[in-house]
C-alpha cells in the first residue's frame, strides 16, 4: 500500500501535473501496478474506449431498446472515443457523463432504491469533476435547467402531475448538493476562469475568427498564431454530422412550441429531460467563446442522442433514417482520420533517456525552459519514470514575442527563459500551447534555418530528435 501511495504521488506528471485532475494519476498508477505494465504503457490501455462504449450502450438501451440503439452507439463511438489512442482525462469524463445521465434519469423516474441511485449519481458527478472540469459544468447546467423545467411543469399542472412533483423534488435536492460540490473545490474556476478577460467583444471576435478559419483555413490570427486546417473530405463529413445532430433537435423543439399551448404540458417527462440536455451546449459555447475559444465538444457528443430520441418520440421512422446517416458519417469520419492523420512521431527510448538525463544534470527548479506543450508532457512523463518526480524545471509556453525572439526577428532580442528545447523530429507540427488558451503556433519547419542562425542562441545539445539552445550571456 505504501508503494501504491508513493507511485500515486510521484506520477502526478502523467497528466498535466496540476491539481485540477487528482484522480487521473491515481487511476493510471493503480492500473500500472495491477497489470505490471510501465506507467507509460498503462497510458495506452484502451480504458476510455471500453468505458465509453459501455456507457453509450447502457444509455441507448434505456431510451431506444431496439436494434437502432446499437447503431446509434457505434456512430457516436466511432466519432469520439474510438479515436482515443491513449489516456486523456477529459475524454474519460465525457465517457462517464453518459453513465451520469443514466443514473440521473433513473433517480428521477424510479420509485425504488432512490437513495442508492442518488449516491451513485453524486459519485459519478464527483468523478467527472476531477477528470474534466468542463464536463462538470455540462452536468451542473443540465441538472439546473431540468430542475427549472420540472418545477414549471409542476406549477402549470397545479401540482396534479405526480411525476413532475417527484422529479422536481429529486432534482432540486441533487442540484443543491452539486452546487455545493462545484463551489467547494474548483481550481479551474477560482484560479483560471475568474482571472480571464471575459466579454461580449471577445465572443463576437471569436465567432468572426471561426468564420474566417472556415473560409481561409491557412490564415493566422496574429503573426505566428496558427489555425489548424482540415482536409476537405473530413471537413464535409464534420459539417454534415453536426448539422444532422443539431437541426432535428431544434426542429422538434420548435414544433412543440408551435403546435402546443406549452411544451411543458406534455405528459412525457422524457421530453423535458432531453430538452434540458440541449442547454449545456449553449452554456459551454457562450462561456468558451467569451474567452476567445470555439468548442463544439458537447454538440458532437450529446446532440446525436438528443435529436435521435426527440425524432423517435414524434416521427419514429425519421429517427431510424437519421441514426443510419449518423452511422455512415461516423464510419467515414473514423476512416478519414486514419487516412489524414500522419501521427505524432515518438522518440526512441534510449534517446529519450539521454535527454532526460541531460536535463536532470543541467537544470534545477529555478531553471525555465521554453518548449511546446506536447514536448513538455513528454519530458514530465519521463522525469516521473526515471527520477520519480516531475517538478525539475519551470515550463515556459510560447507567445508571439518569444517565437519572434528565437527566430531572431526582433531588433531587441530579449530572452525570458534559460533554455529552449526543440522537438526536431516533430518540427513540421504546429506548436501547441497548453491551458488556458490551447492555441497553436506555426510549425518550426519552414523557419528552422532562422532558429539555427540566431546569434542570440547557442546550441548546447543535439540528437536526431531533440535540440537544446541557451541564450547568449552577452547583452544583445
Amino acid at each position: 500500500m505504501g508503494n501504491l501511495v508513493l507511485n500515486i504521488q510521484l506520477e502526478l506528471s502523467v497528466i498535466e501535473g496540476n491539481n485540477s485532475f487528482p484522480f487521473a494519476p491515481s487511476l493510471l498508477s493503480i492500473i500500472s501496478i495491477l497489470t505490471g505494465l510501465d506507467i507509460i504503457d498503462a497510458i495506452y490501455i484502451p480504458i476510455i474506449q471500453i468505458i465509453g462504449l459501455f456507457s453509450l450502450l447502457v444509455l441507448t438501451r434505456i431510451f431506444f431498446n431496439s436494434k437502432y440503439s446499437l447503431i446509434l452507439t457505434l456512430s457516436i463511438f466511432l466519432y469520439t472515443f474510438a479515436l482515443n489512442y491513449h489516456f486523456v482525462e477529459y475524454n474519460l469524463a465525457e465517457a462517464l457523463l453518459f453513465l451520469f445521465i443514466c443514473t440521473y434519469y433513473k433517480y428521477l423516474t424510479e420509485t425504488k432504491n432512490k437513495s442508492i441511485l442518488a449516491l451513485i449519481t453524486i459519485l459519478l458527478y464527483i468523478t467527472i469533476k476531477f477528470y474534466g472540469p468542463p464536463v462538470e459544468m455540462w452536468a451542473l447546467s443540465f441538472i439546473c435547467i431540468s430542475t427549472i423545467l420540472y418545477f414549471l411543469l409542476q406549477i402549470i399542472c397545479n401540482n396534479q402531475h405526480s411525476n413532475a412533483n417527484s422529479a422536481t423534488f429529486s432534482s432540486f435536492n441533487l442540484l443543491i448538493l452539486c452546487i455545493v460540490i462545484f463551489l467547494a473545490y474548483n481550481p479551474k474556476f477560482y484560479d483560471q476562469l475568474l482571472y480571464r478577460e471575459i466579454g461580449a467583444t471577445i465572443l463576437v471576435n471569436t465567432l468572426g475568427n471561426v468564420i474566417n478559419s472556415i473560409l481561409n483555413p491557412q490564415s493566422t490570427y496574429a503573426e505566428f498564431e496558427y489555425v489548424l486546417s482540415t482536409p476537405m473530405p473530413l471537413k464535409v463529413v464534420n459539417i454534415l454530422y453536426h448539422i444532422i445532430s443539431l437541426l432535428p433537435a431544434i426542429f422538434i423543439l420548435s414544433y412543440n412550441l408551435l403546435s402546443r399551448r406549452n411544451i411543458l404540458l406534455t405528459e412525457k417527462i422524457n421530453n423535458i429531460f432531453f430538452t434540458s440536455l440541449m442547454v449545456p451546449f449553449i452554456v459551454d459555447f457562450v462561456l468558451y467563446a467569451s474567452l476567445g475559444l470555439f468548442v463544439t465538444r458537447y454538440l458532437t457528443l450529446i446532440y446525436p442522442l438528443i435529436s435521435s430520441y426527440l425524432l423517435k418520440a414524434h416521427f419514429e421512422k425519421s429517427s431510424h433514417y437519421i441514426i443510419i446517416i449518423l452511422m455512415i458519417l461516423g464510419v467515414f469520419h473514423y476512416l478519414f482520420i486514419l487516412e489524414f492523420n500522419e501521427g505524432y512521431k515518438l522518440s526512441g527510448e534510449e534517446e529519450s533517456k539521454m535527454l532526460i538525463s541531460h536535463l536532470e544534470f543541467n537544470t534545477n527548479i529555478n531553471c525555465s525552459i521554453l518548449m511546446d506543450h506536447r514536448t513538455y508532457g513528454f519530458t514530465k512523463l519521463y522525469f516521473a519514470k526515471q527520477f520519480t518526480r516531475y517538478d525539475q524545471f519551470l515550463f515556459i509556453q510560447y507567445t508571439n514575442e518569444r517565437y519572434a525572439n528565437i527566430l531572431g526577428l526582433d531588433d531587441n532580442l530579449f530572452f525570458d527563459f534559460d533554455f529552449l528545447l526543440v522537438n526536431v523530429k516533430n518540427k513540421s507540427y504546429p506548436l501547441q500551447v497548453g491551458p488556458p488558451t490551447w492555441m497553436y503556433f506555426e510549425p518550426l519547419n519552414d523557419k528552422y534555418s532562422l532558429l539555427r542562425n540566431n546569434v542570440g542562441l547557442n546550441k548546447i545539445y543535439q540528437t536526431q530528435s531533440f535540440e537544446i539552445y541557451q541564450p547568449n550571456t552577452i547583452n544583445l
